[in-house]
């Protein structure tokens, strides 16, 4: 156990992305609150893969005290690196994200005789291997239960998954994803018309964008699918962009080849260009949490078309006509969203973009996200406020 004051939160994240993300921003904006609220630095641990990005150099330089940690060694390995980097930044609490290590930085945080918090960003595992599903239900049903001080969910829907998997109900809270709207913004409308041209849109063409990094989990066939199917006058002008990851384009490519109106595209650092490109944006993903694009999409002033995933749509639905949906896995149903959005005037496209801009900016910023997790660090340190 530490002999000296805590003096640091370890957040610790399988996250080696090629650019910087939404969810890197939201950690740097609590970053800062942590210093401020609770007078604790914060360090970050992360996978390997992630030393050579690009983005790490650049938080590097801003000052951010970044560690690594091998995601292929044995838990045996991660949990003796994690005890070592919790002794050596004197940490007074452990926060995982994305799964990977939960289980790791539960047993070093009891070794260390400190609270972790687990961030559950996807849905409890129900399908896959046995072997995975029988290890995910020891993993919330008994060390969740003995070793974990709280269990942080995206969403409701997100607790309540876990929950039916065996995980204590007491240990969670919900906060829902913030998003960073200096990051995801509407293009000013000269620089948003020369990009469209530049990348060879041209006017009066309608751009459908789907990111396509997990392509089966994000429904790049079913973009591709319900674009070759949907009819009507305005199909003409119908256009859909695929966002590749670093290593799948051949995989997508694959997805899309039945639709000739679909393009594959890479991606960018700056997601505002993205978004620039398009005049509605889909989300077809057979799972997710909470994601960060859909929220992101509509911070840049973007109507919508989103599967029927309940807590999508019990999120975001609220920001109302801008926010389209459609039966999870069914492409015809897809096509017909889009129909409709193709049968909306452009002036009544922008409306409904910039309804959900504010939707956002009103009641999913960064500042409310990193005032409910400083809730959930008080909570879980028992520190008072004030």
């Amino acid at each position: 156990m530490p002999t000296t004051d805590p003096a640091c939160i370890l957040q610790i994240a399988d996250y080696s992305a090629p650019f910087a993300s939404n969810f890197l921003s939201s950690l740097f904006r609590l970053e800062g609150l942590v210093r401020d609220r609770l007078g604790l630095r914060t360090a970050y641990v992360l996978p390997e893969a992630a030393r050579e990005r690009p983005w790490i150099r650049t938080a590097q330089d801003a000052g951010a005290i970044v560690e690594f940690l091998e995601r292929g060694g044995s838990h045996r390995q991660r949990i003796r690196t994690l005890r070592c980097l919790g002794l050596e930044h004197r940490a007074a609490l452990l926060h995982t994200h994305f799964g990977t290590f939960d289980a790791d930085a539960a047993v070093a945080a009891w070794r260390l005789g400190r609270p972790v918090v687990w961030h559950m960003h996807s849905p409890f595992l129900t399908a896959g291997s046995w072997r995975r599903g029988v290890g995910e239900r020891i993993k919330f049903g008994l060390v969740a239960r003995l070793l974990v001080d709280r269990i942080v969910a995206v969403s409701p829907s997100v607790a309540e998954g876990a929950v039916a998997g065996g995980a204590p109900r007491s240990k969670f809270s919900v906060v829902l994803n913030g998003i960073d709207v200096e990051r995801a913004h509407p293009l000013d409308p000269a620089d948003r018309s020369a990009l469209r041209r530049r990348t060879g849109i041209a006017d009066g063409d309608v751009v459908f964008l789907l990111l396509g990094w997990e392509p089966l989990r994000k429904g790049a066939d079913l973009f591709a699918e319900a674009m070759a199917s949907v009819s009507g006058e305005s199909a003409m002008h119908a256009r859909g962009l695929v966002v590749r990851g670093e290593t799948n384009e051949a995989e997508v490519l694959g997805m899309v080849r039945s639709a000739p109106s679909v393009r594959v595209i890479p991606g960018v650092p700056d997601v505002a260009e993205l978004y620039g490109l398009a005049d509605c944006f889909v989300s077809a993903s057979r799972a997710e949490g909470l994601p960060y694009a859909v929220g992101e999409a509509m911070a840049a002033d973007l109507p919508v078309i989103t599967s029927d995933l309940a807590q999508v749509v019990a999120v975001y639905g609220r920001a109302g006509a801008g926010v389209l949906t459609f039966r999870s896995g069914d492409a015809k149903d897809l096509a017909a969203a889009m129909a409709r959005l193709l049968a909306t005037s452009p002036e009544d496209r922008v409306r409904l973009g910039r309804a959900n801009g504010a939707f956002i900016r009103e009641g999913l910023s960064l500042r409310r996200w990193s005032e409910e997790m400083i809730a959930v660090y008080r909570s879980v340190l028992g520190t008072p406020e004030g």
